[in-house]
């Protein structure tokens, strides 16, 4: 796979018009690229600083579990965004990336997608892709700071090292595509969603959400730190991002630190 560098990226974001949005960070080797952003933002910044790198040594996903990242094989970045206003769902934000990178996968060819609440995206009910977005006030402005996985060529035996089945785009009919301009076309895509997000909510993105999530309809269990708390049949989320799991009554839970499994 090509090395993915600076200067092809640039010129991704350049033919989309978008380059001066983004202050780049690419790096070979580096902990976690939300590590990184947390630690380096800075509150004079007008662009969205964006942290891309090869190979990740401390890669995390929710609640503290490892995001598996060798070198050379998949796509690990990170973006910030600054919070404008204060909206009730913005932790609906991660629903919203997650549709990004959903329609951003599906355009460029990928079959047989779907969205997993709160944060993945599936194909063929495997995960190819994560989500996770963090809180970092500097100098009393409040940032987001979201990071992506996808898997884009994954070998057998690194799949075996992983505790859940994935996916890569290596399996799909695409083939593997270069990771530079998947990376453009979701920070183009993210920032225009995002703007969106911040006008009207999530409601805009309610309807469009729930005809791509993959266990709508499906008997399923809301775990608490291992702990069962619901079971009930999966009926997508409401216009605030909450999941809606219907048991003896209609619950609706927010992601926290939640998860969400096929019963």
């Amino acid at each position: 796979m090509a090395e993915l560098t600076k200067v092809r990226l640039e010129r991704e974001l350049n033919e989309l018009g978008i380059s001066q949005l983004f202050d780049l960070h690419v790096f070979g080797q580096i902990t976690s690229t939300n590590s990184w952003l947390l630690e380096n933002l800075l509150a004079s910044s007008e662009s969205s600083t964006v942290c891309v790198a090869d190979e990740q040594t401390a890669g995390s996903g929710r609640s503290g579990r490892s995001w598996y990242s060798p070198a050379g094989n998949n796509i690990y970045f990170s973006f910030s965004l600054a919070i404008e206003h204060e909206v009730r769902d913005f932790s609906a934000l991660s629903l919203v990336i997650g549709l990004v990178v959903y329609k951003v996968l599906r355009a460029l060819g990928v079959s047989n997608l779907a969205l997993k609440w709160p944060n993945d995206i599936l194909r063929d009910n495997k995960k190819l892709a994560g989500i996770l977005i963090e809180v970092k006030t500097v100098s009393q402005r409040r940032y987001l700071v979201i990071g992506i996985g996808i898997n884009v060529s994954m070998q057998d035996d690194a799949k075996a090292l992983l505790d859940i089945d994935a996916a890569d785009l290596a399996d799909t009919e695409v083939g593997i595509v270069d990771r530079e301009k998947i990376i453009a076309m979701i920070l183009a895509e993210s920032h225009k969603a995002s703007r969106i997000f911040f006008q009207h909510g999530f409601s805009a993105f309610n309807e469009e959400w729930n005809n791509s999530d993959a266990w709508k309809g499906k008997t399923v269990q809301v775990l608490d730190q291992g702990k069962v708390v619901i079971s009930g049949i999966e009926s997508g989320v409401d216009e605030h991002g909450l999941l809606q799991v219907q048991a003896d009554q209609m619950h609706k839970v927010s992601s926290g630190d939640v998860s969400l499994r096929r019963s």
